[in-house]
């Protein structure tokens, strides 16, 4: 009977099926890759955003491009005034801000509307009083309300299609309209900076 019941245990043994080991996870190599790649990912991210993106990051190509572009529009004040000019431009903390506001207008001949939001950079002249460099002055707000007509008046006589066109170049279209203005009041126009530009 013990026979029986081997024969039995026999019958009843299933044969052996090779099992696949089960992976319990990434391989020491494969995670060791995956972070080599990562920090090299990393790296250029960084180098490319100094490079390119960031201020100040460029290359001494972009600096001799600023300075040859700063010479030339220095140089375009000309005769006396131009030196003149180049003296206040000598040193950056001279340099003052004017936030003209956001300022409404139609463009010739539509419907359609301009918002724009300026800055002047500008430094005063060596006759400039102190008591006029407040906002409040009567100086400085004679100043904001000519300049924002110049402005207004700009583009009132520009077209939609004329003012897409010359998108790019309307900071230095509207330098050189305000120069003269600024000008009148022993101040040199430095820069014009669109912070905002909306036209519907």
């Amino acid at each position: 009977m013990s026979n029986d019941f081997n024969a039995m245990d026999d019958d009843l043994q299933e044969p052996e099926v090779p099992v696949k080991k089960k992976k319990e996870g990434m391989s020491m190599p494969m995670m060791i890759g995956i972070g080599v790649g990562a920090l090299i990912l990393n790296i250029v991210i960084i180098i490319v955003l100094v490079k390119f993106v960031l201020p100040g990051g460029g290359s001494s190509h972009d600096e001799k491009k600023i300075k040859s572009h700063s010479k030339v529009s220095e140089e375009e004040a000309g005769g006396e005034a131009g030196d003149e000019e180049k003296e206040f431009f000598a040193l950056e903390k001279e340099r003052k801000f004017l936030e003209l506001g956001r300022i409404t207008t139609n463009p010739k001949g539509s419907s359609k509307f301009v918002v724009v939001a300026i800055g002047c950079v500008y430094r005063q002249g060596k006759d400039f009083e102190k008591e006029n460099e407040k906002l409040e002055s009567e100086y400085m707000r004679k100043l904001l309300a000519k300049t924002k007509s110049v402005i207004i008046n700009e583009i009132g006589n520009t077209t939609v299609e004329e003012i897409q066109a010359k998108r790019s170049n309307l900071e230095s279209i509207f330098r050189d309209r305000l120069k003269p203005v600024f000008k009148d009041k022993q101040l040199f126009l430095r820069e014009i900076i669109i912070n905002e530009f909306i036209l519907q």
